[in-house]
């Protein structure tokens, strides 16, 4: 039925389908197959599939040339009435970009050890054929345009610090038709009121496959750390408050590390003993982190001190020695491990590691 379709409501449909389901849109027609193959260059060349090269040596490794590490290029995040304004310009761009893509193709098939930089080609530099219309400057790609032609599987946000553009960059990732995951994020301080939370935990490109979260001050931590689909992520926490840092403890999260922060090791380590009796613990790594407490009692003292006055806890100390203290403790539901290095307190930073087993 859609195949009988004129050309240009079939390519309207497109917009509204992430790369996956164009491709499997594709096989149910030889006429849509081909309005794709012609329409979506890169993403069908990328998604296609590919036999190996009869000339290869038995057991050697497929080159694949369909995966290609570009070089940077500068992109531009524009809004709907933008990317219709600039529409021609944006075109001209990426179809720089779909030829800069087949010369990298190209290379790579003939096993060349180094490309030419983007801005190099786009720019006429360079041995290499040069495009018909080159130009002057090093132009800016729409991200909206990249995401919707190219099949990008996974990318990384480094150094996100304005709010207000890592917004724009996520908004413009869900409303492309990209199947994209991020797996990795770098960001500043852009979790700051509920709604932020409400969007990581809706945006379909945060859902699935982010293996690490670094973040500077987050607030709503409760909230954001018990995301579900963030269950495997590992969170790096910057620039977290004493109380921040204080209550993780009540916070289930699988995989927590905080690389700074100050705290008072007396309530630090309390609520750790109050939380390990009603609640299963995660493991934790907290690097560099200062103790507020301003005395010179030594930390295994204070722990004993609290250990002893906790009714149904069992602790060991299995290492006292000056590169730091270990116990193991027993509380009602699982037996865990708290190292804490180094031992000589005149430094006044504390490298705190919570582990489930003993060699950890």
């Amino acid at each position: 039925m859609l195949s009988n379709f004129p050309v240009e409501i079939i390519l309207m449909s497109f917009d509204y389908l992430k790369f996956d389901e164009i491709e499997a849109l594709a096989w149910t027609s030889k006429r849509i197959m081909s309005i794709n193959a012609y329409s979506c260059e890169v993403a069908w060349s990328i998604g296609e599939h590919r036999s190996g090269n009869s000339n290869e040596q038995e057991g050697e490794e497929e080159d694949d040339g369909n995966i290609i590490e570009f070089n940077a290029f500068n992109v531009i995040i524009r809004d709907s009435k933008e990317r219709k304004k600039q529409e021609a310009i944006d075109n001209k761009v990426f179809n720089a970009l779909v030829k800069y893509y087949q010369y990298c193709r190209k290379v790579n098939h003939h096993r060349r050890t180094q490309t030419m930089s983007w801005d190099g080609y786009v720019c006429g530099m360079g041995d290499i054929e040069p495009l018909a219309d080159l130009f002057d400057n090093i132009p800016y790609l729409d991200m909206h345009t990249f995401l919707s032609r190219f099949k990008v599987e996974t990318f990384q946000i480094i150094n996100g610090r304005d709010k207000q553009q890592f917004w724009k960059l996520i908004d413009a990732i869900e409303t492309s038709r990209s199947s994209s995951q991020l797996n990795n994020i770098s960001c500043g301080r852009v979790i700051t009121d509920l709604e932020d939370v409400k969007r990581c935990e809706i945006y379909s490109c945060l859902r699935n496959g982010l293996t690490r979260f670094s973040i500077n001050s987050p607030l709503f931590l409760d909230q954001l750390l018990q995301i579900p689909h963030f269950k495997n992520t590992l969170f790096e926490l910057y620039a977290l408050t004493s109380s921040q840092i204080e209550s993780l403890p009540f916070i289930s999260a699988k995989s927590v590390c905080v690389p700074d922060g100050s705290i008072s090791f007396r309530r630090f380590f309390g609520n750790l003993i109050q939380a390990s009796q009603t609640q299963l613990l995660d493991p934790r790594d907290f690097v560099s982190i200062k103790n507020e407490d301003g005395d010179d009692i030594p930390i295994w003292l204070v722990m004993d001190s609290i250990l002893q006055k906790t009714s149904y806890i069992f602790w060991t100390d299995i290492d006292k020695d000056p590169q730091g203290i270990k116990y193991e403790i027993r509380s009602p539901l699982q037996t865990w491990y708290i190292t804490i290095s180094p031992f000589a307190l005149c430094k006044n930073l504390l490298t705190i590691c919570i582990s489930l087993n003993r060699d950890d």
